[in-house]
């Protein structure tokens, strides 16, 4: 009972483990190859084929655009002509080239997260263990004062857990949406070759880059959360009764749960506001 008790109180304590917030540093690539290499496969075979239709379309309509202006002036007709052909070229080369823009901004993304690991003040990213630090204490207390003091934390613990499932989950909901995203990377390029579907091209680098920054703010997010959690020590326990302690800082336990939860929203929010999305 005394492990359970320990275990109950460092997943309060914790929030989420070391293993799910160390994915948060891995880029695409570096938590799924096999997943990853489908993604850029589907966008070689059955998007650049598309993204090349599209292309060919805004090819012919802008130059079908730029003969209209050209209205017997030669030498201004040249000049025309030859800036839609430049705009032409760069925007082929730019499709065909697609995945160096996400791996532009996966590496931005890596250099910040490997910037506030640096930054972090040392021995603040720890979880921390509440159960571990008291557990002399719980195992001085009789039985019947360690099950009431499991009894209390169990619906604190099974909303602890919750919260860290929901974690866990949007971690890998944020690998998924990256995969889904890098199999269509070719397509919005080709969107950028006109004024009506250019906000189409800037949405998606967008919600891309703020997929990607969502990685920052979880894991800042996480560091703030054990830092408030950090609060609760074995000094705020006097050493009397285990379950009377617990029922004190029930209210605090069940705060956790609801600041992990809100910790995730708020992370979120952020990421889309650090990319105008």
């Amino acid at each position: 009972m005394i492990d359970w008790i320990v275990a109950m109180l460092n997943a309060l304590g914790g929030g989420v483990d070391d293993g799910t917030v160390n994915l948060l540093g891995n880029t695409p690539a570096e938590y799924n190859e096999t997943v990853y290499q489908f993604a850029l496969n589907v966008n070689d075979v059955a998007v650049k084929p598309v993204a090349a239709v599209i292309l060919s379309i805004i090819f012919t309509l802008e130059l079908a655009k730029v003969s209209t202006r050209i209205d017997g002036d030669r030498q201004l007709g040249v000049k025309i002509v030859a800036a839609a052909m430049f705009k032409i070229a760069l925007l082929l080369v730019a499709a065909q080239n697609a995945k160096l823009f996400l791996d532009a901004i996966n590496e931005i993304t890596t250099t910040i997260f490997t910037g506030i690991t640096d930054a972090m003040p040392a021995g603040t990213s720890a979880a921390t263990n509440l159960g571990d630090g008291i557990r002399d204490q719980i195992d001085s207390h009789d039985y019947m004062g360690q099950a009431g003091a499991m009894l209390i934390l169990v619906f604190p613990f099974l909303a602890a857990k919750c919260a860290q499932l929901a974690f866990h989950v949007i971690v890998l909901l944020r690998f998924f949406e990256l995969y889904l995203l890098t199999a269509f990377n070719s397509l919005p390029i080709a969107f950028l070759g006109t004024d009506e579907t250019k906000p189409m091209a800037i949405g998606y680098f967008k919600k891309y880059a703020s997929t990607c920054v969502k990685a920052v703010t979880l894991f800042i997010g996480v560091w703030i959360y054990r830092s408030f959690m950090s609060t609760f020590s074995i000094a705020s326990y006097d050493g009397s009764s285990i379950a009377g302690w617990c029922i004190g800082n029930l209210g605090d336990f069940l705060m956790a749960s609801v600041l992990l939860l809100g910790m995730i929203g708020l992370s979120n929010g952020a990421a889309k506001a650090l990319v105008g999305e």
